[in-house]
């Protein structure tokens, strides 16, 4: 459960003397942070699968990687000493190291393809009150220098979630989001590696974060890609049968899902299987043509079913389509299938005379 120590309830009476002595809110948020620190890790943990399952139900983002970590105490400081306790001390504030540190539960998603800034933005309000929220990626155009691109936002947990008794105890709590693409997350990993308390002279600034000009294309290139391998398969899945059998494309398995949809409505396909069965052609026929390759299994179809019937064979739409096209070509697709099963087939075709 949440805890509150003693000075954070008499926040009002202790704030003169924090206002004057930095060692006494120092003290004041250590002791806070250490009676919190395992409510401060399930928050984490419980915000960070509201964020997976967020993004793997509710949306196309291709994320790669999520993480959440709680600052540790000695960063918390360091950062309050750094950007906050100069001014407040100026001011004559209070030194509420807390309030300040909205990054104590930091979570991090990684994708392939950078999505919109808006979209990201609508996407997280299904779930979280979003505080604040900052666009640090910059265009082509800004200073080449380049110090950190992300998107950032702070996040707080709402209603009907905190409703629920197991999250009503972090509803104080706000989680820093960072989204990057896996790119940028590469590159800085490097760029912590070269500069990692090293005071390096502009020249070799320059010369670390020049690559990530470059690095930033492959970006556009892949969003591009991917953008074109969508268009192809929204042309490949609205392809009627007819559409399919004169098809020159070459063999791939967009292609041949689309196809298998059409032809076999109902029946379930294991992604997996197909791809062998392409993998396999792909080897023994290059050229082979997606038009030539369904005109080959819906001619033996019929054939196939009768056999699979007699035998009672199980409902195999990767064995059935192995047992079509080895059938239509028996040297060029023999490898299709196992020999006891060739052998197989081959005695019941010609059981029944149809079989040169």
């Amino acid at each position: 459960m949440f805890v509150y120590i003693y000075r954070i309830n008499l926040l009002n009476c202790d704030q003169f003397f924090i206002k004057l002595d930095f060692k006494l809110a120092e003290n004041t948020f250590k002791e806070w942070y250490l009676l919190n620190l395992k409510d401060l890790d399930t928050a984490g943990a419980l915000s960070l699968n509201i964020l997976e399952n967020l993004v793997d139900k509710k949306s196309d983002i291709f994320a790669d990687q999520f993480s959440y970590r709680v600052k540790k105490l000695s960063e918390c400081i360091s950062k309050f000493n750094k950007n906050y306790r100069y001014s407040l001390e100026e001011k004559d504030e209070i030194l509420d190291i807390r309030k300040h540190i909205q990054d104590l539960i930091g979570l991090r998603m990684n994708v392939l393809y950078l999505p919109s800034f808006n979209k990201v933005k609508r996407l997280l309000e299904l779930e979280f009150d979003i505080i604040a929220s900052k666009n640090k990626f910059k265009d082509d155009n800004e200073a080449s220098i380049i110090k950190y691109e992300a998107y950032h936002f702070i996040l707080k947990l709402k209603n009907p979630r905190l409703e629920l008794i197991e999250y009503s105890f972090y509803d104080e709590f706000l989680f820093e989001l960072q989204i990057r693409t896996v790119f940028a997350h590469a590159w800085s990993a490097h760029d912590h590696h070269l500069k990692y308390k090293r005071y390096l002279p502009n020249n070799f600034v320059k010369d670390i974060e020049r690559p990530y000009a470059t690095m930033k294309t492959f970006d556009k290139v892949y969003v591009d890609l991917n953008k074109r391998i969508r268009t192809f398969e929204r042309r490949e899945f609205n392809k009627s049968l007819a559409e399919h059998l004169k098809s020159r494309t070459k063999i791939n398995t967009i292609s041949f899902i689309s196809f298998i949809k059409v032809w076999k409505k109902d029946t379930v396909i294991i992604k997996g299987n197909i791809i062998e069965i392409i993998d396999s052609i792909s080897k023994i026929d290059p050229k082979q043509t997606m038009g030539s390759l369904c005109l080959a299994i819906l001619r033996q179809e019929s054939l196939i079913k009768e056999y699979f019937d007699k035998f009672d064979l199980p409902e195999s739409l990767s064995l059935f389509i192995r047992h079509c096209l080895y059938l239509s070509d028996r040297d060029k697709f023999r490898l299709l299938l196992f020999k006891s099963d060739r052998i197989k087939l081959l005695q019941w075709i010609e059981s029944i005379n149809l079989i040169d």
